[in-house]
């Protein structure tokens, strides 16, 4: 079962790759968004609810290379393609849409403690700034947004701005699929310099020299 939405491309057979990326991301932002909802009604009735997201959150992060190089990111869908959880969209959402509503419910803080751990802002981090290098201006700068966002949350991001050499622990490994066993501090956020220097959108290219300035001091 394709999740909590209705789609009414899956009266062909087989589905298209686009479409199960669809089904995917709708899917991974209403299960993330149920538990969310149903904490915050208990949290009012004066009951604590712990809510482990991980299983979703590593399922988004695995999908990320897949969005990389998905040509019609940016497409509106028919009209046919719906989800429960933008039913109060004014458009119909588009994938890149419906990445940034994932990414933004697994990162919002719940409570004064619930600051995601360093090594996930890190690793979300690092494979939406590789997936930058792909994606069309509108997503790439989003995506340099967001990670400009996780950054002044976390001051331990800021390390990985600089491209001078030092001393890390371990390497990364972009080939796992585990946010918390890719290493992101074994390496750097070389991808803004070639975006600031070499993307031929200004906007994507001013979007990453913004980034690579960012201090908190």
């Amino acid at each position: 079962m394709p999740g909590p939405c209705s789609i009414s491309c899956y009266a062909s057979s087989p589905p298209s790759s686009c479409c199960l990326v669809k089904v995917s991301l709708a899917s991974c932002a209403q299960s993330v968004a149920s538990p969310l909802k149903h904490g915050i009604c208990h949290a009012f009735a004066g009951e604590a609810l712990d809510i482990d997201l991980s299983d979703f959150i590593n399922r988004l992060y695995a999908m990320l290379p897949s969005l990389a190089i998905m040509a019609d990111i940016e497409t509106t869908p028919p009209t046919s393609f719906k989800s429960s959880s933008a039913a109060a969209s004014p458009r119909p959402q588009t994938v890149s849409d419906m990445l940034f509503r994932a990414l933004h419910l697994v990162f919002t803080r719940r409570t004064a403690t619930g600051a995601s751990p360093h090594w996930r802002s890190a690793a979300f981090a690092k494979r939406l700034l590789t997936a930058s290098l792909q994606w069309p201006p509108s997503t790439a700068t989003r995506a340099i947004a967001f990670v400009g966002d996780l950054v002044e949350r976390d001051p331990k991001l800021e390390a990985l701005l600089s491209t001078d050499d030092r001393s890390v622990n371990g390497v990364y490994r972009p080939d796992l699929d585990d946010p918390q066993l890719c290493n992101p501090f074994g390496t750097n956020f070389w991808e803004l310099h070639v975006l600031a220097q070499r993307h031929w959108d200004k906007q994507v290219a001013q979007a990453a020299r913004k980034l690579m300035g960012f201090s908190t001091s």
